[in-house]
């Protein structure tokens, strides 16, 4: 079993504006104008929006495999 780190990115009940980019190895996840960084080697990447109404953006840059959950809203 290979194993590998996994980069969650959880949104909350209220409207969200998640977007994803990636530089090198750096993983950067905006979230309504918040900026985080990430930096390592993922395996994917998994986005789960709650339930309100979100947009999410995963740019071209990513090169990771990354999974979009829609969530109820």
């Amino acid at each position: 079993m290979t194993s590998f780190n996994q980069l969650n990115v959880i949104a909350g009940s209220s409207n969200d504006t998640i977007y994803v980019s990636q530089s090198g190895s750096v993983i950067t996840v905006n979230v309504n104008g918040v900026s985080s960084t990430y930096a390592g080697s993922f395996g994917d990447i998994v986005v789960k929006a709650g339930s309100g109404v979100d947009a999410i953006t995963v740019d071209g840059s990513v090169s990771v495999d990354t999974l979009l959950y829609g969530g109820s809203g």
